[in-house]
């Protein structure tokens, strides 16, 4: 498992429309439990923390895939040729999948002489240089986890089997964490209004963030799950958004807590005048 931050997605500006335009996300009421008798409370500010915990799916917008290659000759230029020759067939069965080449990049990682004991023309047993070792790496931009299995099949049939990294990408993190921090926020103040509505209390406008804890769990490589299944139980969550998303999905998470403060002003007890 590896936790992205530089994770890319076109579709979580989608995500984020979709929750301000309608209920993409079901909610579950905390019970605030508040003490039995509110009577011990008679007047003047009390201090109290509401918080918030918010989860969200996002589906990556792509997976990037790092494959190394090597070659061994006896010279260098026959080395990059035959690299060369493999590299060539493998992107043809990328194509034949759908990844165009501008989503393929390949690079030299190294290029090193092969060292060893030959026999000269007096046959006698020397040290020298017995060939060339060139590896490349190849980058792989594809858009769904399902073709994870048949990239590394076509990889393999040209022995590029080597697997550097593999995660995936979400277009805009800080839209899925402004999200996540309206949520958040909206469910602290509902709380707080909760609060103040039982104590029969008045709100004061100020307020302060005491904690908040973000995450990213990212999808195990080449697992997917088809959108719109069995959604996850999940507890512990206030709001949960994007569930229909799965397990396949990258999944952001976010703990907020606020300080605030109720006043009740204090209870006019003048006694009665009689004439």
């Amino acid at each position: 498992m590896r936790t992205v931050f530089t994770v890319f997605l076109i579709v979580a500006g989608t995500i984020v429309a979709e929750a301000q335009s309608q209920s993409n996300y079901y909610y579950n009421r905390d019970v605030l439990n508040p003490p039995v008798d509110n009577t011990s409370w008679p007047c003047g500010e009390r201090n109290f923390t509401a918080a918030s915990d918010i989860l969200i799916y996002v589906p990556p917008d792509a997976w990037i895939l790092e494959l190394h290659g090597t070659e061994e000759a006896s010279t260098l230029n026959t080395a990059r040729n035959n690299l060369q020759v493999r590299i060539n067939a493998f992107q043809k069965k990328l194509s034949a999948l759908g990844i165009p080449p501008t989503d393929v990049t390949v690079t030299t990682v190294s290029q090193e002489k092969i060292s060893g004991y030959t026999q000269n023309e007096k046959g006698m047993m020397v040290w020298g240089v017995t060939g060339y070792s060139l590896t490349k790496s190849i980058v792989i931009k594809y858009g769904s986890s399902q073709m994870y299995n048949q990239i590394i099949s076509a990889a393999a049939e040209h022995s590029f089997d080597n697997v550097q990294q593999h995660y995936c990408t979400v277009a805009d993190e800080q839209a899925v964490y402004a999200e996540l921090y309206r949520h958040a926020m909206e469910v602290c103040m509902e709380k707080r209004e909760e609060t103040a509505r039982f104590y029969n209390s008045i709100v004061s406008p100020s307020w302060s963030v005491v904690s908040e804890n973000y995450d990213v769990i990212t999808p195990e490589p080449g697992f997917y799950a088809q959108p719109g299944g069995p959604r996850e139980v999940h507890t512990g969550y206030d709001r949960v958004i994007g569930a229909e998303y799965g397990q396949s999905a990258v999944r952001y998470t976010l703990h907020l807590s606020i300080n605030y403060t109720l006043t009740k002003p204090q209870r006019n007890n003048s006694p009665i005048r009689t004439k």
